[in-house]
């Protein structure tokens, strides 16, 4: 037997103990139920205390809702802050936009030369053909 058969046998060795760890486990779990609850807290609450009276709560913001466990002492924001050590993608930062005409459309004056940066002559094209074409079904209609 060579390596490669001896180390596939140990793993499935090993995989058989820990799946039979595992059931035995989940059986005994099914004898001792825990309900396990999180009270939802109100920040509108009148026996709420201002976090400025307790102490070690200096990470929780005034404006955020928490959530208590049953023990009274551990607490959780309802919505998690975003991490600081981690960089933002070039592509999701929001740039802030400048209202007016950029910078190379400026050099435009007049309506026709605006028209042309958008609308090319191909375009313009298209658009008397269909609605020439359009004309004629109305016209048809109005005919008859």
């Amino acid at each position: 037997m060579d390596d490669f058969d001896r180390e596939q046998e140990r793993l499935k060795t090993l995989f058989e103990e820990v799946s039979t760890a595992l059931e035995e486990e989940s059986e005994s779990d099914k004898d001792e139920v825990e309900v396990d609850f999180v009270e939802e807290r109100s920040v509108d609450s009148n026996s709420e205390q201002d976090l400025d009276e307790v102490e070690g709560d200096d990470f929780i913001d005034n404006n955020d809702p928490i959530f208590i466990g049953k023990d009274g002492v551990i607490k959780w924001k309802e919505h998690s802050a975003p991490n600081k050590n981690i960089k933002t993608r070039s592509e999701n930062i929001i740039k802030k936009i400048i209202p007016g005409v950029p910078r190379s459309l400026r050099y435009l004056k007049t309506p026709l030369d605006i028209w042309k940066t958008f609308f090319s002559d191909e375009i313009l094209n298209t658009i008397v053909i269909c609605t020439n074409q359009k004309i004629e079904v109305v016209s048809e209609k109005i005919r008859s």
